[in-house]
C-alpha cells in the first residue's frame, strides 16, 4: 500500500492543497491523508492516522520534508516510527528512507535529518523576520493583528441560523458546526449581535468573575440562562439594573473591578501564571476551544499532552477541569493543585450532606 501525506498551515481559503494531492497521485499514492495544521504542531491528527494505518512493507510518500514536520525532534520521531514499523519513506525527487528490510541506509537517514534541521532553521528565520517587521510597524504607530471584526462582517449563514439558536432549537456546538466555525468564533458573533444596540439595557444577576487568556469575564444570569460577558467589551452597556445588594441598585459596567466582585458577592479567584495541566490526547479539541489555537501542546508520553497557561483559580475553571475526570490533571503549581482538591472535596461534601451519595 502506498500512502500519501499532504499538509498546509492554514485553511483551504488561504492555501491550496490540491497541488500536493495531484502530485502525490501522479507519484502513485493509493490513499492520501491531508490536513491543515502548522508544521511544528505537536499533534497532527491525519498524520497520526496515516502511520497507524500503515503496515509492515507499506510506503509513505510526501512532497517535501517540511510537509512532514518543521521540527527536528518530530522528524526524528517519524524516522524512528518508520524504522519500527519497517516502512519506506519517500520524499519525492529527494530522499528515500527504506526500512522494509531492517535498518535504513545511514547516509539516507543522515541526509533526511539534515533536511529537518534546515527546515526548522527556515521556520525560525521566517518567525524572526515576522517579529522584526511587527516591531517596526508598531514603532510607526500601526495596528498589529487582524482587522477588528464588526457586526457587518458576520456571515449571512450565521445570521440565518442565529434566531433558531436563540429559540433553543440547538445548542452552541451545533450552531458552530452548522456555520462551519469554531465555538470561540460563535461566542464572539453572538456577543456582537446581542450588544450591537448601544442603548440596550440588559437585566442580569452577577454570579462570578474569572480570568481566561488575559480577559476578565462576568458570569451572570440574564433571566433565561447563565452567560459569559467579557468585561472589556461591556462599554456598550451603559448600566446593568440589578437586584439590590449591599445598598446598591445598579453599577457601571465600565468600572467593574475585583473590588466590585466583593460588593456583589462574586468570586474572582487568584490568578496563576505558568500553570501546567496534563490531558489525554483525545481532549485536544476541548483544550483549543478553551485556550485558543495558539496554546502550545507538548507530548507527555504516548497518550497524554501537557500545556502551560495563565488561569484564574475560580469555580468555573475548577469545574471545567473536573468535568474531564481522570483524563485531565493539574500538575503545577501546588497551590492550584490543592485548590482543585478542595473544590472536589467541597462538591462531594455537598452531595453527602444531601444524602445523594
Amino acid at each position: 500500500m502506498i500512502y500519501g501525506y499532504a499538509r498546509c498551515s492554514t485553511n483551504e481559503s488561504k492555501q491550496d492543497i490540491n497541488r500536493q494531492v495531484r502530485e502525490l497521485k501522479q507519484a502513485g499514492a493509493e490513499q492520501i491523508f491531508l490536513e491543515y495544521e502548522h508544521g511544528d504542531s505537536a499533534i497532527k491528527e491525519q498524520q497520526g492516522l496515516m502511520f497507524a494505518a500503515a503496515q509492515e512493507g507499506d510506503t509513505v510518500i510526501t512532497l517535501e520534508v517540511p510537509r512532514l514536520a518543521r521540527s527536528t525532534k518530530q522528524l526524528c520521531e517519524i524516522i524512528d516510527l518508520v524504522r519500527k514499523k519497517h516502512l519506506r519513506l519517500v520524499i519525492i525527487g529527494s530522499i528515500t528512507l527504506d526500512c522494509r528490510n531492517g535498518q535504513p541506509d545511514p547516509m539516507s537517514e543522515a541526509f533526511l535529518q539534515m533536511a529537518g534541521v534546515f527546515s526548522q532553521l527556515e521556520l525560525a528565520m521566517i518567525r524572526a523576520r515576522v517579529r522584526s517587521g511587527m516591531d517596526n510597524a508598531k514603532a510607526k504607530g500601526k495596528r498589529i493583528g487582524r482587522p477588528q471584526t464588526t457586526i457587518e462582517d458576520i456571515p449571512a449563514n450565521f445570521l440565518r441560523h442565529y434566531p433558531a439558536y436563540k429559540k433553543g432549537a440547538f445548542n452552541l456546538t451545533e450552531l458552530a458546526r452548522l456555520c462551519g466555525i469554531s465555538r470561540t468564533t460563535a461566542y464572539k458573533y453572538i456577543g456582537m449581535i446581542e450588544y450591537s444596540n448601544k442603548g440596550q439595557q440588559i437585566i442580569v444577576s452577577p454570579f462570578a468573575l474569572y480570568w481566561n487568556n488575559g480577559n476578565l469575564y462576568l458570569y451572570a444570569y440574564d433571566g433565561r440562562k447563565f452567560r459569559y460577558y467579557r468585561v472589556d467589551r461591556m462599554e456598550r452597556i451603559r448600566e446593568l439594573p440589578l437586584q439590590k445588594r449591599e445598598g446598591k441598585d445598579a453599577f457601571d459596567a465600565k468600572n467593574l473591578t475585583r473590588q466590585e466582585a466583593k460588593v456583589f458577592e462574586m468570586y474572582a479567584g487568584e490568578r496563576y501564571d505558568n500553570v501546567k495541566i496534563r490531558f489525554l490526547n483525545t481532549l485536544a479539541d476541548a483544550v483549543i476551544d478553551q485556550f485558543g489555537r495558539d496554546i502550545l501542546m507538548i507530548p507527555d508520553g504516548d497518550e497524554h499532552f501537557s500545556i502551560t497557561a495563565s488561569v484564574e483559580a475560580s469555580p468555573p475553571f475548577y469545574a471545567w477541569v473536573a468535568s474531564f475526570g481522570r483524563r485531565a490533571k493539574i500538575l503545577h503549581p501546588p497551590a492550584l493543585v490543592n485548590g482543585m482538591k478542595d473544590f472536589i472535596q467541597k462538591a462531594a461534601d455537598m452531595y453527602k450532606d444531601e444524602g445523594n451519595i
